[in-house]
């Protein structure tokens, strides 16, 4: 199921660390030490690096452009880059494989959205 391909998701486990550590700084006031604080400074960057790391793992979801698009896109090389590099970056996206993987799992079991 999803949850538990999400509770055992490196990634997912990362960005939930992450998000209690700045939810816990954002209630606290900082010291004014300057050494305390920069301290405290490192650790957030640490967290954020190991989100980074950990993400760059992950395995990437296969993105192709229409053909269709392909070929409205040939006559703007600028497009047709920024394309590309945006199929890039969703290629990696965590919260689109994990819709990948849902859509994945309803489809086996057979539920498929129908109109009335």
């Amino acid at each position: 199921s999803s949850a538990e391909r999400i509770g055992a998701n490196p990634s997912f486990n990362a960005i939930r660390e992450s998000l209690a550590m700045l939810e816990k700084a954002s209630e606290r006031d900082f010291s004014l030490n300057v050494s305390t604080y920069r301290s405290e400074m490192k650790k957030m960057r640490e967290t954020m690096k190991k989100i980074d790391e950990v993400s760059k793992g992950q395995k990437e979801l296969t993105l192709e452009l229409l053909p269709q698009d392909l070929k409205k896109l040939e006559e703007d090389k600028d497009k047709l880059e920024r394309r590309k590099q945006w199929t890039k970056n969703l290629s990696r996206d965590i919260y689109l494989s994990e819709t990948v993987n849902i859509i994945n799992d309803m489809a086996g079991k057979g539920i498929f959205a129908t109109r009335d």
